[in-house]
């Protein structure tokens, strides 16, 4: 765990309200380091880019890309698919989106020069 990682995890626990003879106990750091990856592991699974889930909770994209790869060996087959349907489904709708907002430009462009 690197010292960055630490602080953060720390100032998690605080926020939950612990002591400082709490939040100095191991079993409370690692305990929020397994919410910390989960977090970070379900955002990645939603959707959203790793390098901008990294970035945003200040570790490094190789770390949780490691997270991320460890995380789905844990998967079941099912709950795999299903992971990768829901991030098929959310490029397709974005592509579509772009493909929509593309063709109300031209539209306009077009109603305009008659």
């Amino acid at each position: 765990m690197t010292p960055k990682l630490k602080v953060k995890l720390v100032l998690q626990l605080r926020d939950q309200g612990l002591n400082r003879t709490e939040i100095g106990s191991s079993r409370n750091l690692w305990k929020a380091l397994k919410i910390f990856i989960k977090t970070a592991v379900s955002r990645v699974n939603a959707g959203i880019a790793q390098v901008q889930v990294a970035n945003e909770l200040g570790i490094k994209p190789q770390t949780l890309s490691r997270w991320c790869i460890s995380a789905k060996k844990g998967m079941s087959l099912e709950e795999k698919n299903e992971s990768d349907e829901i991030r098929r489904l959310k490029k397709e709708l974005e592509k579509a989106k772009a493909e929509n907002e593309f063709l109300k430009k031209a539209t306009a462009f077009f109603t305009k020069s008659l």
